[in-house]
């Protein structure tokens, strides 16, 4: 059954077994969470119209990965391309500052793509951040022209 409500990690856990089980992954979520939005917050900030660009550029990229990276004989009885460029969008769309796994499968079919996603976005935000830094390091004539004010 790939239905996702089947399988949650707090399923057939008492209250204390779920709560311990979201005090165990929030080190983890809280850690991703801060990195991208507090990447996309420098990255919009110091790029104001530019970064329009990079959130689309990498949206289609993520699309591009999760599409690659699925195994359309794990997921549903739809038709393979239809299914398979479903999750590509899902992950593409839904992915920009969490992680989120795609109803279509369970945890495990899900991590390879979600890894790849997460993997990324993570190289397109550090790609970002030492364009950023090694931007504002020039000379003032290399800076954006909003920069001035």
């Amino acid at each position: 059954d790939y239905v996702s409500y089947n399988d949650s990690i707090l399923k057939e856990r008492g209250l204390w077994g779920q709560l311990w089980s979201m005090v165990k992954i929030s080190p983890a979520f809280i850690t991703s969470l801060l990195y991208k939005v507090g990447t996309l917050a420098i990255i919009t900030t110091l790029f104001k119209v530019y970064s329009g660009v990079y959130i689309v550029f990498g949206v289609l990229m993520t699309i591009f990965v999760a599409y690659k990276k699925t195994k359309v004989d794990k997921f549903g009885n739809f038709s393979k391309q239809g299914t398979k460029m479903g999750i590509a969008l899902f992950y593409g769309f839904t992915n920009l500052t969490m992680t989120a796994k795609c109803p279509s499968g369970t945890r495990q079919e899900n991590y390879p793509v979600m890894l790849a996603v997460t993997t990324t976005w993570v190289i397109l935000h550090s790609t970002a951040l030492a364009s950023i830094i090694i931007l504002v390091s020039l000379p003032t004539t290399y800076h954006l022209p909003h920069w001035a004010d």
